[in-house]
């Protein structure tokens, strides 16, 4: 049978279960049969719908061994109605003609023994031969009844043993249909779902942007401050052993949960690393890939993105660029003039404020270095990776 074809029906309706007689009725176009129907109206509605249409779906092999299981029932129904209304063995041994042969033999006996005194002896073993002949024969007929009836009785537990084997069979099939139709589903998602997942991890923008998640995901956790809330009430566990464990109002052990605090969002220190952050590694190396492009259709280089970013985290952790440090300040410096003085200046004192509002060392306690290094170099090596495998080659040029 072709996969996805439905089997045949076959084996008894009283053996089925509900839901298959509904998706039996349902194929037969039945439309009073539904779920809220009994089982009994199930197979009584199926039962009248196949012997009304016995010309026309008779003949149909998804419907055959329907009829065959109908058509055995309908037999073992008649042999048992039959054996119902056969005339009792006994009465016909009683018929008037079988009575009388004695009493003739009675009348010959007579006319041969003229004192008369064998007539009752005669009597006596004609009548004990009669009874012994007639019980043979009611034993005989008794003994083929019980034959005839356990033959019968084997008959139909054969017939009634081979319907059971059927739907036995035929629910057997649909299970190992429907296993076979699940896990091919399961095996077709599956397989779209890893083709999805390398289609999109091919991508070289698409591993950049995770990486870009996966890195302000841990600066906002670490960010992020968190208070304690207590369940239970606090009590000496030495207090609550000495009163033997009774109390009514504070419970021994409590437990503490760390939850974050969202207060938090309306600070400006829980801001303030997490701007430093967007702006020098995501926006600025951004803003480079869309004017640096070697793309004939100028689209945004991550390769750009990357080698940009590399640089300005190396600068800004490395150097005193992005540092809170003060860095002496030469400009404006008078004959005589000591350097303290000159930082005390104008240009000075602006350069600390700029400084302290753009140090990216506010970031670098919360992501460290080398994770940012870490995740610019792969976001790096994956776009090389692309431009070289995505370069035309030199046959196709030709």
């Amino acid at each position: 049978m072709a996969p996805g074809t439905p089997s045949p029906w076959k084996g008894a309706l009283r053996y089925k279960r509900k839901g298959d007689l509904v998706e039996l009725a349902t194929a037969l176009g039945i439309t009073e049969a539904t779920e809220n129907s009994s089982k009994d109206d199930l197979e009584e509605v199926i039962r009248t719908h196949l012997l009304a249409n016995r010309t026309s779906l008779a003949s149909d092999p998804n419907w055959q061994g329907l009829y065959t299981s109908l058509d055995n029932g309908e037999k073992r129904a008649a042999r048992g109605s039959s054996n119902a209304l056969s005339p009792d063995s006994d009465g016909s041994d009683d018929s008037p003609a079988t009575g009388k042969s004695p009493r003739k033999h009675t009348q010959r006996g007579s006319k041969l023994v003229p004192n008369g005194l064998s007539t009752p002896l005669r009597q006596a073993s004609s009548s004990t031969s009669g009874f012994a002949s007639q019980l043979s024969q009611r034993t005989k007929r008794s003994f083929e009844s019980l034959a005839d009836a356990f033959k019968a009785g084997a008959k139909d537990a054969r017939e009634e043993a081979h319907d059971v084997a059927n739907e036995v069979s035929s629910a057997q099939h649909a299970l190992t249909r429907r296993v076979s139709q699940t896990s091919r589903r399961v095996e077709q998602r599956f397989t779209k779902g890893f083709e999805r997942a390398r289609a999109y991890l091919s991508n070289a923008e698409h591993i950049a942007l995770l990486l870009v998640i996966l890195e302000g995901a841990l600066l906002v956790t670490a960010v992020m401050p968190t208070k304690r809330v207590e369940l239970g009430g606090q009590r000496s566990v030495s207090n609550f052993v000495k009163s033997g464990g009774k109390s009514a109002t504070n419970n021994v052990p409590h437990w503490t949960v760390t939850t974050p605090n969202f207060w938090a969002l309306l600070t400006f220190v829980f801001w303030r690393p997490i701007v430093l952050w967007s702006a020098w590694t995501v926006a600025l190396p951004a803003l480079a890939a869309h004017i640096i492009t070697f793309d004939r259709k100028h689209e945004p280089s991550t390769l750009t993105f990357s080698v940009v970013r590399l640089a300005l985290i190396s600068i800004l952790t490395h150097t005193t660029f992005g540092s809170l440090r003060s860095v002496p300040h030469v400009l404006g410096v008078a004959a005589g003039e000591v350097r303290e003085a000159a930082s005390s200046t104008v240009l000075g004192s602006i350069t600390s404020s700029i400084r302290s509002l753009t140090s990216y060392d506010f970031v670098v306690p919360h992501v460290s270095t080398e994770v940012q290094l870490l995740t610019t170099s792969l976001m790096a090596a994956f776009a090389t990776y692309e431009v070289i495998a995505s370069r035309p080659r030199a046959s196709s040029r030709a």
